[in-house]
């Protein structure tokens, strides 16, 4: 249906990949099988959706994997929430309002995108 690799927010998604991978480097190894483990599953799961709803067939379908992949963006959100509450290091505090403004931009993209595939003929 689409090229994953022609929508912003897939590449957005990509890169923020990679950046809760770096910052997730940072918790403690208390966290290894836990938050770091499911931040990085979620994460990961936004650009994956995307890219298999690209594929889909149909609008319907492309729409659900973008709410999949939207929901994994709140996850990403919740789990830094709790990193905060957890692991409340100074240090930590500007990169994860940095991560959240982008997760929080990445759920309006994906939000949007599903819109217009909703409006669209």
């Amino acid at each position: 249906m689409q090229d994953e690799k022609k929508l912003k927010v897939q590449q957005k998604a990509l890169d923020y990949v990679e950046e809760v991978y770096r910052f997730s480097l940072m918790l403690p190894d208390s966290e290894k099988y836990n938050l770091i483990s499911q931040i990085r599953r979620a994460a990961t799961s936004i650009p994956l959706n995307i890219s298999e709803g690209a594929a889909s067939n149909s609008k319907k379908e492309f729409k659900q994997f973008l709410s999949i992949a939207y929901r994994s963006a709140k996850e990403v959100l919740t789990c830094f929430e709790l990193i905060e509450r957890l692991h409340s290091h100074k240090h930590l505090a500007s990169k994860i309002n940095e991560l959240k403004i982008k997760g929080d931009e990445i759920c309006k993209m994906t939000h949007s995108l599903r819109m217009k595939l909703t409006t669209e003929n």
